[in-house]
């Protein structure tokens, strides 16, 4: 399995559109490379590829104020596109990005 990164963002940052984790299961060609773009630039500077999907779906078409208040909007998978050295992981569990 590829290594997974789950990244749950502040409240109004803006993020390119992502589809679910589960629809991604299903076709894979659905997920996106981008999420922000400083988020990206890491990813782009370690020359990691990605794909990038939301963790969870909304219960309905769009999310719900409770959805939207507990975070659920906000929470990203990115999975890594290719296996890599160990070395690889290691450099991804040190880098930490703060929004305001």
């Amino acid at each position: 399995m590829k290594p997974h990164l789950k990244i749950k963002l502040r409240p109004r940052v803006a993020t390119a559109p992502a589809p679910p984790w589960q629809d991604f299961l299903d076709d894979p060609k659905l997920a996106t490379s981008q999420l922000h773009p400083s988020i990206d630039a890491l990813f782009a500077a370690y020359d990691l590829p990605v794909w990038v999907t939301h963790e969870y779906k909304p219960a309905s078409k769009i999310w719900d104020r409770t959805e939207v208040t507990s975070g659920l909007n906000r929470v990203f998978r990115v999975i890594l596109q290719q296996n890599r050295e160990h070395s690889t992981r290691r450099d991804v569990k040190g880098l930490i990005v703060v929004y305001q």
